[in-house]
């Protein structure tokens, strides 16, 4: 019998488990083998994003290395240097529309350049150079910085010294037992020397005393003196610093890891007791900042010449008020200038605006000249006809206030006008009033606030006001004064003869017109004395009520530098000091404002933006 043989159902089921089994094996090996390779990239285009962002600013550090190395180095196109390179028109270094972007490897890395576009078009007004820096890296990964550079300038400090002491030029050459210095100004410039390298115990050092507040960063290459107020509500208190406070002070400087105390970074005027100054910042060392000693090349600002810009500043001669007129909505700026000694047909254009009265050429509405200069000279000696050697006629000028109540200005009554300061033919600048806009200042003479200096917008506001004046800044203070005749016996060959010699004597009481509270809104460089306020010994910063006698506090918003310290009160007389820094400062000063000599380049804003190549 036959016998058939049934197969297992299940028979070719492993070879299928099996093939089953491989096939998930390869699946899971695929998808990991996938993951890691899209690992590996994501990594590797982490790393470049990381890398080109660190090439970008390496491009930076590079650009700010070739500034500091040569301080110029922005006023030509470097055409060696690659990273500059571009589709650009530069006849000088044969670059065109067609021209490929150049880039230069980043020392020590491997596979990363960066390359820079530079824009110099606001160097030359407000000193910033807008940088543009692009780092990459693998070849096709990109990131672009973009920065503004700027050098340290006086905009760093709310208030700054060279010597803290009294101006050379202010020395009265009577004995100190009568009221005076007891040396000549020729034999006070041996003043002009740092207390801590051995100044003339002799000279007059300005202190810092109770009641005064500084609200922003303060530096002084000498010796700070500090002193306790001694009057009510400020007996017993010191000055109070908000911001940072450094000195030159050598015995401040912890070079070498040396102690440092506070007491070791300024001078104490209580004896005893070191005082009781306020640092709410601390106070350290920092080396000597130089001032300028001049105005450099500014005059190409307001005089035609190869270098100038395409719009010209304002040139005014001899004694010259501006008043800043209040501009509402958005009626374009104004200022009302008096300047009998400048010929209205002779002016640049736009300042010699339209006279704003029928019977002279002065005063004239002038447009706030935007983002430009204003310098007032002294009178060219072969003008004719020369004005008066001394003071200028009373009310050349117009009147303080200018209203047909206010006081003239000069003012024949004030003994500043006996002082050489007020001679005619000065390059001297008086201002006041309330700026919308962005201008400097520049005089050969002087600079005298004679009221409220604000900004129309505010602190927090676009406007911007710089005074560069060679000589000082002052506050307006008339003074009274009165005539001192007595007789004088001569021999005259024959016989003795008699006349009366008279003489002018400084009053004690202010005249109308000085200040009460004045705020000035504006950044101030002296470029050989100080700011300062004009008789600073007459008059009370503790008011009272109704008190002709009262000046109160004197209010700056912005910046302070100076040569020599400038006094505003001694003791209980002139002004407290209310001194607040415009940190705006630091990256938008006032156009053609002079940055401190010898300082560094370095970043004032900073932000990425879209990459400029590939990404």
């Amino acid at each position: 019998m036959n016998r058939r043989l049934v197969e297992p159902r299940d028979e070719g089921s492993a070879l299928i488990m099996v093939l089953g089994a491989m096939t998930v094996v390869m699946l899971v090996v695929s998808v990991a083998l996938n993951y890691g390779l899209h690992a590996m990239h994501h990594t590797r285009h982490s790393t470049e994003w990381y890398q080109a962002f660190a090439a970008a600013e390496a491009g930076v550090d590079n650009y700010v290395a070739r500034l500091n190395q040569e301080d110029n180095y922005w006023q030509t196109v470097d055409c060696g240097n690659r990273a500059l390179q571009g589709p650009r028109t530069d006849q000088a270094c044969g670059w065109n529309a067609s021209t490929q972007v150049g880039w230069l490897d980043v020392p020590g890395a491997t596979d990363a350049q960066f390359h820079y576009e530079v824009d110099v078009t606001d160097t030359p007004v407000d000193g910033t150079i807008h940088l543009v820096a692009t780092g990459r890296a693998g070849g096709d990964t990109t990131r672009s910085i973009a920065v503004t550079l700027r050098r340290g300038g006086f905009g760093e400090f709310l208030y700054y010294t060279t010597y803290e002491t009294k101006d050379p030029a202010d020395y009265i050459d009577i004995p100190k037992r009568d009221g005076g210095d007891g040396m000549s100004p020729s034999e006070a410039m041996k003043c002009a020397t740092y207390q801590w390298a051995g100044r003339d115990s002799n000279c007059v050092d300005i202190t810092f005393i109770g009641g005064d507040q500084m609200n922003g960063p303060v530096h002084s290459n000498d010796s700070i003196l500090m002193t306790d107020g001694t009057s009510s509500p400020n007996t017993g208190k010191g000055p109070h610093f908000y911001g940072t406070v450094t000195t030159s002070m050598p015995s401040c400087n912890r070079e070498g890891g040396r102690t440092v105390l506070t007491t070791d970074c300024y001078r104490s005027g209580n004896s005893p007791s070191a005082g009781h100054p306020v640092f709410d910042k601390g106070i350290g060392y920092r080396s000597e900042v130089d001032i300028p000693q001049s105005i450099g090349d500014l005059r190409q600002v307001v005089v035609r010449g190869q270098d100038s810009p395409v719009t010209l500043g304002c040139l005014y001669t001899g004694p010259t008020r501006i008043q800043f007129l209040a501009a509402s909505g958005s009626a374009a700026p104004t200022m009302k200038v008096w300047s009998p000694y400048s010929d209205p047909t002779r002016l640049n254009p736009g300042c010699a605006g339209t006279a704003s009265g029928s019977t002279s050429a002065w005063p004239r509405i002038v447009p706030v000249p935007q983002n430009n200069l204003i310098m007032v000279q002294d009178v060219p000696s072969t003008q004719l006809p020369l004005p008066p050697s001394g003071a200028c006629a009373a009310g050349s000028l117009g009147t303080v206030p200018d209203t047909s109540t206010g006081t003239d200005l000069p003012n024949a009554d004030d003994w500043n006008q006996t002082l050489d300061d007020a001679s005619c033919r000065y390059g001297t600048a008086y201002v006041e009033g309330t700026l919308k806009g962005r201008v400097t200042i520049s005089t050969d003479n002087n600079i005298v606030v004679v009221g409220n200096l604000l900004y129309q917008g505010g602190p927090n506001g676009a406007d911007a006001l710089g005074l560069i004046a060679e000589n000082s800044v002052q506050i307006y203070h008339p003074v009274s004064k009165t005539q001192s005749c007595k007789d004088q016996k001569t021999w005259n060959g024959q016989k003795w003869v008699t006349t009366t010699v008279c003489t002018w004597v400084r009053g004690t009481s202010n005249l109308t017109g000085s200040l009460k509270n004045p705020e000035v809104d504006a950044s101030i460089l002296t470029l050989n004395h100080s700011f300062e306020v004009q008789q600073y010994d007459v008059g009370s910063n503790s008011c009272v009520s109704g008190s002709s006698a009262c000046l109160g506090k004197l209010r700056v918003y912005g910046s302070i530098a100076q040569k020599f310290r400038g006094i505003v009160g001694r003791g209980s007389t002139g002004y407290l000091k209310d001194y607040n820094y415009d940190s705006r400062l630091r990256y938008a000063p006032p156009p053609y404002f002079l940055d401190p000599v010898r300082s560094a380049w370095g970043q004032k804003t900073f932000g990425e933006v879209a990459p400029r190549y590939g990404g």
